[in-house]
């Protein structure tokens, strides 16, 4: 594996990322963050300005930020140990029951479906590289 030294560089870097352009150029304007904070709240307070109600939300999400929508706690009852097929069968119970809210049944029912494929896939792999190996066992006879 490859080390990065003073001669082993990447070609192509990734660029300043917008916070660092933004401050450069509040700096540039010999304004720093909390010179901006001030005047972006004045604006904000300033009811003769057209633009403070805009102002004003840019505020108001940095201070209180919506919170993100979390799914409920739910319980329902759910084979551990079971297949995946009893598995999905619950989830579709619990919903039809009204136990579990629709979209977090899509939601579960996707995650499983996920890991059965990611399964298939790795069971897969290993039988392929068997058989490559018994192939080439085969080939060397």
């Amino acid at each position: 594996m490859a080390k990065f030294s003073a001669d082993n560089q990447p070609q192509r870097r990734r660029g300043k990322g917008w916070r660092q352009l933004v401050l450069e150029s509040l700096q540039a304007r010999g304004m720093t963050e909390q010179d901006f904070a001030d005047a972006l709240v004045a604006r904000a307070l300033d009811s003769a300005d057209p633009c403070s109600g805009r102002a004003m939300i840019e505020v108001l999400a940095r201070l209180a930020p919506i919170p993100k929508a979390t799914a409920p706690l739910v319980e329902f009852a759910f084979p551990q140990d079971g297949s995946m097929v009893e598995k999905i069968d619950a989830v579709i119970a619990a919903t039809a029951q009204g136990e579990l809210p629709a979209d977090l049944a899509a939601l579960l029912v996707g995650i499983m479906k996920t890991r059965v494929d990611v399964h298939e896939t790795t069971e897969l792999a290993a039988r392929l590289a068997a058989l490559e190996a018994a192939l080439a066992r085969t080939r060397t006879d």
